[in-house]
């Protein structure tokens, strides 16, 4: 090497016409020797590489001591490099008037330098150590220090690194002042790093953590690593830039959205959500979240967002293929349809250290489309018949502490709300009941603050009386009892038989007065031909008392349907076996004789008469018709028709239920809950879940008991 402080040189303008006013400018602000002719950069016409404090120097590099610098302009660029705020020692190596290699200090004479390198410039922090060769870059970051995305120079450029690397334990990201940082892990003796792609301009990881997401770490138990892709890390990227990417990403927004995805056909690293994660979604020390986006099952691209909402649960939306476990619940769409479910980490045979044994499933309302952001067609092929079955798959999963469920879109306005997650069981049940009744005032209860909610559902309480349609029979008036209103509504007269040992006063009345309504005023209908006679009906007619009755039409269901719903302990019953032959066609019949009982208690309790026989048989008879009727007459049930009716059945128990537990009380001393045990002891289990599903736990359980 040769002495710089001994090789004198004069600045010689080879083609001086290629000079101009600004480079002497510009070349004067490095007093210098120029270098140029050493390294091959007269050979193309007056471009200068200008050094000083220059320590060592040979036809290829320099060495520049601590405060130097040097400048120097490429063959065919516009504008000069410059090196400076250097520490001692830096060295620099050119190649026909081309930069080769490098390695050099930032100095602390400013808090960032800026470096041209490549097609990029960088802002670099003090204490930066920058080392290029073999066309790759590496650039270590010193602790607690910030970097921002390197700049591009000139987008035609062909002059791009193969490789560039910045290498740190904490790397702070800052991107337009909000500040993202990258933690290096150590797996098999190699710590993870940072890459810049210079083609593309985006920072990438094959490994690491990057705002408390751990990407692509994800091992087997037996060490073998799956899931190991590279992942861009994008910001403010928009769906459709990210997948024009063709590569797998995270978009970072703001504090409430976070994106991921993979390209057609391909997969995602593993993104494991660490404790102190708070974009998109917050994780606690006891929270575990896992998720991958893409399938290589599917010709789909994928972009998946998790969003925080206000006061409603974080919202996982999924165009294409996906999977997300959290606690010990999982859904996943990678084969062309949904699959749900619960399942343990460590089964799978994913390493110990991602087990989630006792970690708490975090709630989720994961709206899954395809690509086009359409519901996508589902489809199960039976492993047994080797049949393929395919569904419009519409619906919503959900994960949550209460545990998976799938729903409409439509009835997101209950299931996405934070508070409702909140609600006791008890009141849980007594919202939807709420919700059954007045749906508007339910989704209005729902929004407001948890304490409020809990106050009026406690005192709520559930009535299908004002659901009812009733149809006015004579005159209300006012009576003394219920038997002089159906002596009003019956002409003045009562059944000759009623006051005898074998029967209840009111009962025969009643079925009078439902005749009455049936024939005189419910409509008409041709139900079915008996020889040459059209046998009209269709409808059924019943007095509630009051001045009240009730016109309901027949389902399209006959006794032959309704005996599998009746206990066998009523088979014997006098007005199951009339109903099961005069009255076989019209199944309503059993109301008729529902009424007559309910009616006549109510006469009873209020007189000190004889009891009201065959109540609770009947009220348990016609519950059995409504599970018969919600299985067997789908149309109905889902018309204006079937909702008149299971208004109609709701209010028949529960004024049988109330007549039915005074007699129980007056004649056997029975309480309250003896008496609902003893319908429940009339009841199928099948109709007892039909009457929960049909009108929800907490009505059933103040109503029936159980």
């Amino acid at each position: 090497m040769k002495k710089a402080g001994l090789f004198f040189l004069i600045v010689i303008l080879i083609n001086s016409s290629f000079v101009y006013a600004q480079d002497l400018e510009e070349i004067e602000e490095i007093e210098g020797n120029d270098y140029s002719h050493l390294y091959g950069f007269s050979e193309y016409g007056g471009e200068y590489l200008i050094a000083d404090n220059v320590k060592e120097s040979d036809e290829e590099s320099l060495v520049i001591d601590e405060g130097g610098s040097l400048k120097y302009r490429e063959k065919n660029q516009d504008e000069y490099r410059i090196f400076d705020n250097l520490k001692e020692d830096s060295k620099f190596k050119f190649k026909d008037g081309n930069l080769i290699e490098a390695d050099f200090v930032v100095g602390d004479e400013e808090e960032e330098t800026e470096y041209k390198l490549g097609n990029y410039k960088y802002k670099l922090p003090e204490g930066s150590h920058i080392i290029l060769k073999d066309n790759k870059l590496v650039i270590e970051i010193p602790e607690d220090a910030e970097i921002s995305r390197p700049e591009q120079l000139d987008e035609d450029k062909e002059n791009v690194l193969d490789e560039v690397v910045f290498v740190g334990e904490e790397i702070t990201i800052n991107i337009d002042d909000e500040k993202y940082v990258f933690e290096s892990v150590k797996l098999d003796d190699i710590q993870s790093r940072l890459y810049f792609d210079n083609k593309l301009g985006e920072f990438y990881v094959k490994k690491g953590v990057v705002d408390r997401i751990e990407i692509g770490t994800l091992a087997k138990a037996d060490g073998e690593e799956f899931y190991d892709y590279d992942t861009y890390l994008l910001f403010d990227k928009s769906k459709s830039e990210a997948k024009e990417l063709g590569k797998a990403f995270i978009v970072f927004y703001d504090e409430d959205k976070i994106a991921f995805g993979a390209p057609e056909g391909g997969e995602s690293a593993s993104l494991w959500f660490l404790p102190g994660h708070s974009r998109g979604v917050e994780i606690s020390d006891n929270d575990f979240l896992l998720v991958q986006a893409g399938s290589d099952k599917m010709e789909q691209s994928s972009f998946v967002t998790i969003e925080k909402r206000a006061g409603r649960i974080n919202l996982v939306s999924a165009d294409g293929p996906f999977t997300v476990y959290t606690g010990q619940q999982f859904a996943e769409y990678v084969e062309g349809y949904l699959k749900a479910g619960t399942v343990q980490i460590a089964s799978t045979g994913i390493h110990s250290r991602f087990a989630n044994q006792g970690k708490d499933s975090i709630n989720f309302q994961i709206r899954s489309r395809d690509e086009d952001g359409n519901a996508y067609t589902a489809s199960y092929t039976d492993p047994k018949t080797g049949k393929t079955h395919t569904w419009k798959h519409d619906l919503d999963y959900y994960i949550t502490d209460i545990g998976g469920f799938a729903k409409k879109t439509e009835e997101e306005a209950i299931y996405n709300r934070v508070s409702f997650y909140k609600l006791t069981q008890e009141n849980r049940e007594k919202f939807f009941d709420m919700y059954k009744q007045n749906s508007n005032k339910a989704l209005s209860l729902i929004t407001k603050p948890i304490t409020e909610m809990n106050n009026v559902l406690r005192n709520y309480v559930i009535s299908y009386e004002s659901k009812v349609e009733f149809t006015d029979y004579g005159n209300k008036g006012s009576y003394k009892s219920a038997l002089e209103d159906l002596k009003a509504h019956n002409n003045g007269r009562f059944d000759p038989y009623e006051d005898g040992p074998s029967g209840d006063l009111g009962h025969g009345t009643t079925h009078g007065i439902n005749s009455y309504i049936r024939d005189k005023i419910a409509p008409k209908i041709p139900v079915r031909q008996e020889g040459a006679y059209t046998v009209l009906g269709g409808y059924n007619g019943f007095y509630l008392l009051n001045g009240k009755a009730v016109i309901l039409k027949e389902p399209n269901i006959n006794f032959n349907h309704i005996k599998k719903y009746i206990h066998n302990d009523l088979s014997g019953e006098s007005f199951y076996m009339a109903a099961n032959g005069d009255w076989k066609y019209q199944p309503l019949y059993i109301f008729d004789e529902l009424t007559a009982y309910t009616n006549g208690a109510i006469v009873s309790n209020q007189l000190n008469r004889r009891e009201s026989a065959l109540l609770g048989e009947s009220m348990a008879a016609s519950l059995a018709v409504g599970a018969a009727v919600e299985h067997y007459d789908k149309n109905y049930w889902n018309s204006p028709d079937g909702e008149k009716f299971r208004n109609f059945l709701a209010y028949s128990t529960e004024r049988s239920m109330d007549a039915h537990i005074k007699q129980q009380q007056r004649f056997y001393g029975i309480e309250e809950a003896g008496a609902k045990n003893k319908i429940k002891n009339l009841l199928y289990p099948s109709t007892q879940e039909f009457i929960k599903r049909t009108y929800g736990e907490s009505w059933t359980r103040k109503v029936l008991g159980f």
